[in-house]
């Protein structure tokens, strides 16, 4: 019976520390945004709103995800990254036939008239080869020759889908149409299904808008524009977007500074335009900033408005469903986590699912904890567990005693 009631306790007693150590573990984050709502177990994206980033440190290594039991839940850094999408562009094909018994002509129209180093052309599988002439013309009626005597492949391996695809390559060419003259020697044509190229499409980086600061100008005497910017929180700025009225014409050069208590330190070199974007591309985690434009013998720029923006940043970590998770933020001290989740990011990358975390508000158990000196409970917590510690190692020792006193003869 003893031997059950000690299970018991030590059972209770392992239960305590647990829960005891991750109320702890959370004691030292200021904030926290709960999150919930997860349809199905698996892998999402948290986007990172610009208020808890705000409440991060620069490098963002005092944030963490917990679940309801207080367990901390495993996760990767992303941030928003441009991407390369390759694209098939189908040339039309005008005309595919045999000219005569010997040479059959393939003709594609480059409608665009892209600058091209490359054809690819789909084929029925074969297990012949033929050699083939490459022309350009604009209107059809004049070719001129762009490369001769080009091997057409047999198909290799099994592709299980009755085709393969050949490059044919060639200086850099930007007719409107290419004709492929294949030689046949009185033999079987080739079926040719399709022709073009690949093209690449870049997903540039995106970007969330930022409370407006508080704008200040002076224009001074010595032809510089001074800007300063001002924002509520220390938010995280990767970007400044500028609507400049006037003139219509006009190249600048502008320096950027991020403006500390006692010092501002340069973030960049940069110039603005007329004839690009007036954007400026950087990266700090400030609440000011300067902007210095360099306006020479001309006259000041007339600025409608300075829009602010974050690059978007996530967190991707499995969760399951039913469950409410928190983040947590606001831990100077804290050092980065090691996940084993990071080797594994590429695979999760094309299955996860973006979510958003709820309002960023007060971590009650930091606040309970550390928000006053004459009432942190910290002491008082782990001397009840040394003292329930302490009572079970007494038991068992009694308890032993007492084996022992029955296991010797009278």
């Amino acid at each position: 019976m003893r031997s059950k009631y000690l299970k018991r306790s030590i059972f209770l007693f392992i239960l305590l520390f647990i829960a005891a150590s991750g109320v702890l573990a959370q004691q030292t984050f200021r904030y926290r945004a709960p999150f919930q709502g997860i349809a199905q177990a698996g892998f999402y994206k948290v986007a990172l709103r610009a208020e808890l980033v705000a409440k991060c440190r620069g490098d963002l290594a005092d944030i963490r995800i917990v679940d309801h039991q207080n367990n901390f839940i495993p996760f990767v850094k992303l941030e928003s990254l441009p991407s390369v999408k390759e694209d098939f562009i189908t040339f039309p094909i005008l005309r595919n036939d045999l000219q005569n018994d010997s040479v059959s002509s393939l003709v594609v129209e480059n409608a665009r008239s892209m600058l091209i180093r490359s054809l690819w052309i789909r084929l029925k599988n074969t297990a012949v080869s033929r050699t083939s002439d490459l022309s350009g013309s604009d209107d059809r009626q004049n070719w001129f020759a762009i490369k001769e005597d080009i091997l057409l492949q047999q198909a290799y391996g099994d592709s299980g889908i009755g085709t393969y695809l050949q490059s044919l390559t060639f200086p850099a060419s930007n007719y409107r149409y290419f004709r492929l003259n294949i030689y046949n020697q009185k033999k079987a044509d080739l079926q040719i299904l399709q022709a073009g190229v690949y093209g690449h499409t870049i997903n540039e980086q995106t970007y969330s808008s930022l409370p407006g600061p508080r704008i200040i100008r002076k224009d001074s005497s010595d032809n510089i524009t001074y800007i300063d910017l001002r924002f509520p929180l220390s938010f995280q700025v990767n970007k400044l977007g500028l609507s400049i009225a006037y003139p219509k014409y006009f190249k600048r050069k502008v320096h950027v500074y991020s403006v500390g208590e006692k010092s501002k330190t340069l973030l960049g070199e940069t110039g603005i335009s007329s004839e690009q974007a007036k954007q400026l591309v950087f990266s700090s985690k400030t609440a000011r900033l300067q902007i210095q434009i360099i306006n020479g013998d001309n006259p000041p720029l007339r600025i409608d408005s300075i829009q602010a923006f974050q690059l978007n940043q996530y967190l991707i970590a499995y969760l399951e469903a039913g469950k409410s998770y928190q983040l947590l933020v606001g831990d100077r001290l804290a050092k980065e986590p090691d996940y084993d989740l990071k080797f594994f990011a590429d695979s999760v990358l094309s299955t996860v699912s973006e979510i958003r975390h709820g309002k960023l508000e007060s971590n009650p158990v930091y606040r309970t904890l550390q928000g006053k000196k004459d009432k942190d409970f910290t002491l008082v917590l782990w001397v009840s567990i040394a003292a329930v510690l302490l009572l079970l190692i007494f038991m068992s020792w009694r308890m032993l005693g007492e084996i022992k006193s029955g296991n010797n003869p009278d």
